[in-house]
């Protein structure tokens, strides 16, 4: 599954980046790195930008960024 099929209040570990995109240096800078968590927040009204917490802070990542990131879901929905 990728980080922008999730669904608000899901997740999930990360377990890879394609390291082939080229922001992928970028993404690991922010915390996108394989063994962490994130949660799910939600999207923007129009879809884009997806907002997620990783490494305590909330981070807003576009769509295309998000679906270079491999997750395995951690839970279901959980309560907001």
């Amino acid at each position: 599954m990728r980080l922008d099929q999730m669904r608000s209040g899901q997740k999930a570990k990360i377990e890879s980046l394609n390291h082939h995109y080229q922001g992928a240096q970028r993404l690991a800078e922010m915390g996108i790195i394989p063994g962490e968590v994130v949660t799910f927040l939600g999207r923007a009204p129009l879809g884009d930008p997806l907002r997620v917490v990783v490494m305590d802070y909330e981070l807003c990542l576009r769509i295309r960024d998000a679906a270079q990131i491999t997750i395995s879901p951690l839970s279901g929905i959980t309560p907001e």
